[in-house]
């Protein structure tokens, strides 16, 4: 058997990540067919690549048309933080250093200001579809460049995403199938269906129609998760599109969604000051083109979701 070299071995990571983006459920055997190589050699680098956070499982997104998202001050962020785990429709919160202290994503009325140490809104309003767009097999170097050479052309078109929610109409075997699947779909399904007697039929019918329901989230990191940093960038534009097109230039995933008016990214830097200084840069001279305005950022610390009556934080 040859042995790969890191440049061989990289670049397969990549392939399977690649072929999972287009068809999360797509086997092995498959990936080896098309890029000619063994069925264990794409086994083991599967593993490597989960085991070393360089692939995530594909995870589900529900895209409720009927949840609002803002972005809130407070005096005391960690005090809020567990005070608003306690509210009734709140879903998900994260923490953020930056120009806001906390995300929350919540689907019932609640007056904010009644908080202990509110001190505020940066936005809010109903979120929309969050989505990725598939990464480029690249390095920072030119894709760096290659951003710049798109802002330094300035072609861009006023465009707005249609990116709307959904409301599924599940039935009861559809939710059970969600609830399986949510943290990744590429589970054997076999388990559930000795459990409760789905159908063939009736998963083969739900995994046709998921798209419309939901966001399938798949997360490529060259390096692995940790090695780099996350920056929540939030503005207006008038040139969505592009902006996504942009920023999905980045040789790891972005995800994308917008809170009202306001389009958010959630982009992933490697630590190295230099490269968070050009994409600074690179919003700067956005900025002076207008081809976004009221920008604001943030990093995120902590993140909760609501699941089941049970609190997770990571």
């Amino acid at each position: 058997m040859t042995r790969l070299s890191e440049e061989e071995k990289r670049y397969l990571k990549y392939q399977i990540y690649s072929f999972r983006y287009d068809n999360p459920w797509i086997s092995n055997k498959k990936i080896a067919t098309r890029v000619n190589r063994s069925i264990a050699a794409v086994n083991r680098y599967a593993e490597k690549a989960k085991e070393e956070q360089v692939i995530s499982n594909p995870k589900l997104w529900l895209n409720f048309h009927f949840r609002k998202a803002a972005l809130l001050l407070f005096e005391d962020k960690w005090k809020a933080f567990k005070e608003l785990q306690e509210y009734d429709g709140v879903y998900y919160m994260s923490v953020f250093q930056g120009d806001w202290d906390i995300l929350v994503i919540y689907d019932k009325s609640i007056d904010f200001s009644q908080v202990p140490g509110y001190k505020g809104q940066v936005i809010e309003g109903l979120r929309g579809k969050v989505f990725t767009q598939k990464v480029k097999y690249t390095s920072w170097e030119p894709c760096l460049a290659e951003m710049e050479n798109l802002v330094e052309q300035n072609y861009c078109k006023e465009s707005h995403l249609e990116c709307e929610p959904y409301c599924p109409e599940w039935d009861e075997e559809d939710w059970k199938l969600f609830d399986y699947f949510r943290f990744n779909v590429r589970k054997p399904i076999k388990h559930l269906r000795k459990e409760y007697l789905i159908s063939w039929g009736k998963y083969e019918e739900w995994k046709k129609n998921l798209n419309k329901h939901c966001t399938i989230l798949m997360f490529y990191f060259p390096e692995g998760r940790y090695a780099y940093n996350s920056l929540t960038l939030c503005f207006r534009t008038a040139y969505e599109k592009f902006i996504v097109q942009l920023f999905s230039q980045l040789p790891a995933t972005s995800v994308f969604y917008k809170i009202g008016d306001y389009l958010l990214m959630n982009i992933f830097v490697p630590w190295d000051y230099t490269y968070q200084m050009r994409i600074y840069d690179i919003i700067s001279r956005l900025l002076v083109q207008k081809t976004i305005t009221d920008y604001t950022d943030g990093n995120r610390i902590v993140h909760w979701y609501y699941d089941v009556g049970k609190s997770r934080i990571s």
